[in-house]
């Protein structure tokens, strides 16, 4: 609804409750829903990986999806929308100046994107340059957003320090726009 001068926004139509899990710290930052079917959700925890529940989200329903040995800081959750890509996910890693902590700004160095083509039953860390894990040295080190095209299934994401990058090849290979 619009009067001209503000905006309602829809999420503030809909009543949250926490649901879990809460076996596992970390806020969630990546929230997603399958564009085929309402009652599949994702979560992405800043520290906590990503999460599926295949029942709207409800009690006792979540599921770490991340394996124990891959990067748990979960910026960002993109769907590939395309007919017969649906089942295609990314992750994004990386969270540049969080200043919620209580000591200040806090950096949770991120490591590539990860790909999903199960729908989100496992994940896949995408190829990537080398890098120094001790430095920001790469795009991929924070990245802040993912869109895919719905038309072309081109891939974009948001590197903070970086820009803008895009993926014609789902997301094997990255160019500066």
């Amino acid at each position: 609804k619009t009067d001209g001068l503000s905006k309602t926004n829809l999420s503030d139509l809909v009543e949250w409750s926490h649901a879990g899990p809460n076996n596992v710290g970390g806020r969630t930052r990546a929230l997603a829903v399958d564009v085929r079917d309402p009652n599949i959700v994702f979560a992405g925890g800043v520290s906590g990986g990503i999460w599926k529940s295949t029942n709207k989200g409800g009690d006792f329903s979540w599921q770490l999806k991340t394996k124990t040995d891959q990067l748990f800081q979960i910026s960002y959750l993109a769907q590939d929308t395309r007919s017969g890509h649906q089942d295609t996910w990314y992750a994004a890693t990386g969270e540049y100046d969080h200043s919620g902590n209580v000591n200040g700004s806090a950096f949770l160095r991120g490591g590539g994107l990860y790909k999903s083509i199960d729908n989100g039953e496992s994940w896949e860390l995408l190829p990537k340059p080398e890098d120094d894990p001790t430095a920001w040295d790469q795009p991929l080190d924070y990245v802040s957003k993912i869109d895919v095209s719905s038309t072309t299934g081109s891939t974009f994401i948001s590197s903070h320090g970086f820009g803008i990058f895009k993926s014609t090849d789902e997301g094997n290979s990255f160019n500066l726009v």
